[in-house]
């Protein structure tokens, strides 16, 4: 926990970049003059993928392990 204490040039990195990159998205927002509910949208989209993909991952494990059983 005291790790962020032992760097605080890397926090700062970290904060220039999340910013950098929000002023990015939000100036594309802004040019593409895009709703902002789609941000939401895209969040709820990107959990949905991470999760779907975490179980597919873990399935194509299963069935990896299973398959190198039945050849060796």
């Amino acid at each position: 926990m005291t790790a962020p204490l032992d760097a605080p040039a890397m926090v700062a990195v970290g904060l220039v970049w999340m910013a950098v990159h929000a002023g990015i998205v939000l100036g594309v927002r802004r040019w593409l003059r895009a709703p902002i509910f789609f941000a939401a949208v895209g969040v709820m989209l990107a959990v949905a993928g991470y999760v779907l993909g975490t179980y597919g991952g873990l399935v194509c494990a299963v069935m990896m392990e299973q398959v190198y059983q039945l050849l060796y």
